[in-house]
């Protein structure tokens, strides 16, 4: 294949130049179909690379499960998945024929904890219902496993035809119930914190921390416990060159402050001072991760955190 491409053709020596014969095209749509698979294979892998995962990440989130679970079957539920909003979604649709069972429309929905099923959630619909929803909040940096049960109840004229597909069917025999389910994982949604730090955060109230907006983590809020202090935030551009955002002095309430988007991870660095508290106080107001730092004979609480360029998780 690659010689017959390579292979060069014959020229004319005088005359008319020739249209280019069949042969010739031939190749010519080879290459450009070749070109084109060569673009999308390094633009791939330009994504993964600036966003510092791997391409298995990528594919994972396009799964069979997902191409499964959206097509359609007229015999039961019709289920269609997506995340929004720091949720994921699942919309189950009802069809014709499952409503003629005149039975009524229950989901229990489990998450995997302590190594078994713990139940949730749960609501049961009225026969008429032509669609609902089963909304899962997202954890931060947290990826969680959990199965749904779609049953409808009062009815056994009910078989495995009713199942989504790719979903899995099941009867309970002792409670005569008749009930589809599938297992799947929600990701969590993406902060700079860690959870380590959040949770000495939410612990020791009496202590100045840094949250991020669940929806934008790019940006992050301040909680000065009502405390008067002054801060300078700064992060790294695409070029690496530390960037004062910010500077501000005598704040008395919650601050925000949104990291432009770039392309490469970028690190940001916050100093508090904290103006009405004495040098040997400083410490009382530290998270473990932070550190005291001195400036001009003033006492400060610096952090730093490693921000992904935003194209590593929309």
């Amino acid at each position: 294949m690659i010689e017959w491409l390579l292979k060069e053709e014959e020229k004319n020596k005088v005359g008319r130049p020739l249209l280019a014969r069949g042969e010739t095209l031939k190749k010519s749509f080879y290459m450009i179909g070749l070109s084109l698979v060569c673009v999308v294979i390094l633009s791939f892998s330009f994504v993964c690379k600036i966003s510092n995962k791997s391409p298995l990440y990528y594919l994972s989130k396009y799964n069979s499960f997902k191409f499964l679970a959206n097509v359609n079957n007229n015999n039961g539920f019709i289920v269609n998945n997506y995340y929004k909003d720091n949720k994921y979604v699942i919309k189950v649709s009802i069809t014709d024929k499952l409503k003629s069972y005149s039975g009524k429309y229950r989901y229990i929905l489990y998450e995997y904890k302590d190594n078994s099923w713990n139940e949730c959630d749960s609501k049961v619909f009225k026969n008429n219902t032509r669609n609902f929803k089963v909304e899962i909040k997202q954890k931060k940096n947290k990826n969680e496993t959990y199965k749904i049960r779609l049953e409808v109840t009062d009815s056994s004229k009910i078989d495995e035809s009713f199942a989504p597909t790719g979903w899995k069917f099941e009867e309970d025999g002792k409670n005569n119930i008749k009930y589809t389910y599938n297992v799947f994982t929600v990701s969590g949604y993406y902060s700079p914190i860690d959870n380590k730090e959040y949770k000495e955060a939410k612990k020791e109230k009496n202590k100045v921390s840094i949250s991020t907006d669940e929806l934008n983590p790019r940006k992050f809020i301040i909680d000065n416990k009502n405390i008067n202090y002054s801060v300078l935030v700064s992060y790294t551009d695409d070029d690496k060159k530390v960037v004062n955002l910010k500077k501000q002095e005598n704040i008395t309430e919650k601050t925000e402050y949104v990291i432009p988007s770039i392309r490469r991870v970028s690190t940001v660095t916050f100093k508090i001072w904290l103006n009405d508290v004495s040098s040997k106080d400083v410490k009382d107001y530290k998270l473990s991760n932070w550190v005291i730092e001195k400036d001009d004979g003033k006492y400060y609480l610096k952090v730093i955190y490693k921000l992904k360029p935003t194209l590593s998780y929309k």
